[in-house]
């Protein structure tokens, strides 16, 4: 989502679903993630972790691009 925002925009999760296939174990795993739609607002995201060759757990998350807070002056 970082790579979607502006300096000016924040990501504010929507909807996060998440199924766990399978075990992982201790070791290595390699996670993938890729932006599946990217609107004015709203981005759906997917992403993926595999082990071994073998996918243990998917996500997919609706996010929605809102304007960063200025800080507080002190």
């Amino acid at each position: 989502m970082a790579a979607t925002a502006t300096r000016d925009e924040r990501c504010a999760t929507l909807e996060l679903h998440t199924s766990f296939l399978r075990p992982a174990t201790v070791g290595p795993i390699r996670a993938s993630a890729r932006v599946v739609r990217c609107g004015r607002e709203i981005v759906n995201v997917t992403g993926e972790l595999s082990q071994d060759g073998r996918t243990v757990a998917t996500a997919t998350a609706t996010c929605m691009l809102v304007a960063a807070r200025p800080k507080p002056s002190a």
